[in-house]
């Protein structure tokens, strides 16, 4: 599912086996800093969400990154994301933030999470890639 969310949604940034098998390696050993949530219907896995957790100063508190969220096609507007985003918000009430991205492109997650309260912030998201081979 990982591999279906990057080709649905590209970010430019390439996911590889490599780095899923990293990802779930550091969420067995570090559940404080990463978890990985698989959402079911049954027994049928039909989403996942990959949530990391930090401390905001500027806001006081706990911060939980949704950091993916992802539901198979056929299960898309039937609430599946935005229950799964409320159960994450019930279950982190010490969190005094929620942080939730998507490429500009992808309306339809856009609509999901400004329904589900979450706003555009004012900031700009930047990123420098550390370690990474320079062409």
């Amino acid at each position: 599912m990982i591999f279906e969310l990057y080709d649905e949604n590209p970010t430019g940034l390439p996911i590889t086996e490599v780095n899923i098998i990293k990802t779930v390696n550091e969420s067995m050993c570090h559940p404080e800093k990463i978890q990985i949530i698989m959402i079911r219907n049954g027994e049928e896995n039909i989403g996942y969400g990959m949530l990391n957790f930090s401390w905001s100063n500027e806001n006081g508190g706990d911060v939980v990154n949704i950091d993916e969220l992802y539901v198979k096609k056929g299960y898309r507007n039937n609430q599946v994301g935005s229950n799964f985003i409320k159960r994450i918000m019930e279950t982190y009430t010490n969190a005094v933030l929620f942080e939730i991205e998507t490429t500009p492109s992808n309306k339809g997650a856009l609509k999901l999470y400004m329904n589900n309260g979450f706003e555009i912030s004012a900031n700009t998201h930047l990123i420098y890639k550390a370690n990474q081979i320079q062409e």
